[in-house]
């Protein structure tokens, strides 16, 4: 599977301003913000000017200064020498789940997945599923991962049709869910996981985004023969696909789509034209940012803050809760090789590229460099302001810091 940060770059060129990118990391789960009505379109706005002809006044706060977290797994983080770490996530109370790849195969069909729940010092939680960790053979590859409003645990992912035959009987798109305590929830689509027909010859989930009301936004890619396919798929609560989603709960694309998000029953999702907003029934309610749209995450009081394409740059710019442009935020231009950012409590942002973490103020401007040479696949900001931090790489590692 390409890296999200060669996709972001890949798709620069050709669609420039109007640019539609994939996230790069599968959306953390807070509490989603309060959405507008989905009977109305949102405001849209005009594409922001690009930031590398509009100067960026100097950065007017200082940034922090991250910190190894000592205690959390005594500082060396969570790693596994034996499966692959594919997604993290925290949890509430500051437990972590991390969602592992068991070894075998090329791509693990039939040899399952292992969940495991540690606390907030970083060690198995042993309350959760057995001994901390839950072995289900229902998804063979966990790329997504995401906390819902209640606690469950959505991972997504690529599967066996009938794991319990042993056979490649077909591959599919699937989404497990599992309960607070650890056991696979079997009230969750079909004994536990929704099974999803998506056609290419390989097939992955790129990230899933929980909706209040129990249901969750997954997205998809594929590929056959070099050519690559990518699409969405929109779930009710009891995990059955939202007919009236495009066609049977499926929304296909010619770009990536993992930059959508879950905003309350909502869910924006990118398209050509800008970041399109569908309501829980899965109809469209028109475009909620007209700007082309990389990346976007929710921050306070239904902020939105968002990696928009510029006629040759990749930037940060903020909405608000109508996707109206917040002119005062200085829009600072980030690198293409962009992997994730996470908003701080404060409103600032942190971002993450192949030269390591920055900080950008909570009004913008130039971001400064504070964990040089720190790769991550993801980041997500915790409850208690900390930064965990996912890294990239063929043997990747959780860390969190303190801020």
């Amino acid at each position: 599977m390409k890296s999200r940060s060669t996709v972001v770059a890949l798709l620069l060129a050709p669609f420039a301003a109007s640019l539609v990118a994939c996230s790069v990391s599968a959306e953390p789960a807070p509490s989603p913000s309060p959405a507008p009505s989905a009977t109305a379109p949102g405001t849209t706005d005009p594409a922001p000017s690009d930031p590398s002809t509009t100067p960026t006044d100097p950065v007017p706060a200082t940034p922090p200064s991250p910190k190894l977290d000592a205690t959390f797994a005594g500082g060396a983080g969570i790693s596994d020498s034996t499966h692959e770490i594919q997604s993290a996530v925290s949890g509430p109370g500051g437990v972590t789940y991390v969602a592992l790849r068991k070894a075998g195969g090329s791509i693990g069909w039939g040899n399952g997945t292992l969940v495991r729940r540690y606390t907030a010092a970083g060690k198995l939680d042993a309350s959760f599923a057995t001994a901390g960790e839950l072995s289900t053979i229902l998804v063979a590859n966990p790329q997504a991962l995401a906390v819902d409003a209640k606690g469950r645990v959505l991972v997504g992912g690529s599967g066996l049709y009938a794991p319990e035959l042993g056979t490649d009987t077909g591959r599919e798109i699937v989404l497990v869910r599992v309960t607070t305590t650890g056991a696979v929830d079997t009230t969750w689509g079909s004994g536990g996981r929704a099974v999803l027909s998506f056609s290419p010859a390989n097939v992955w989930s790129t990230s899933v985004h929980p909706r209040d009301d129990g249901g969750a936004l997954l997205s998809v890619y594929g590929r056959t023969s070099g050519k690559d396919t990518y699409g969405s798929f929109l779930l009710g609560a009891s995990g059955a696909p939202v007919t009236g989603y495009g066609t049977n709960g499926f929304v296909g694309a010619g770009y990536p789509t993992d930059g959508a998000l879950a905003v309350g029953n909502d869910v924006l999702v990118p398209t050509t034209e800008g970041l399109a907003r569908y309501g829980a029934d899965g109809k469209s309610a028109g475009l909620f940012i007209s700007s082309g749209v990389a990346m976007i995450k929710s921050g306070k009081a239904g902020a939105l803050t968002a990696v928009v394409a510029g006629s040759s740059t990749l930037y940060l710019a903020r909405f608000d809760a109508t996707g109206k442009r917040d002119a005062k935020f200085k829009a600072p231009t980030v690198s293409e090789n962009i992997t994730d950012f996470a908003i701080r409590p404060d409103g600032s942002v942190l971002v993450a590229d192949d030269a390591g973490i920055s900080w950008v103020s909570a009004s913008g401007g130039a971001p400064v460099s504070v964990l040089a040479g720190v790769k991550a696949a993801k980041l997500e900001t915790t409850a208690d302001g900390s930064l965990l931090v996912l890294g990239a790489g063929d043997s990747p590692k959780v860390t969190r810091y303190r801020l």
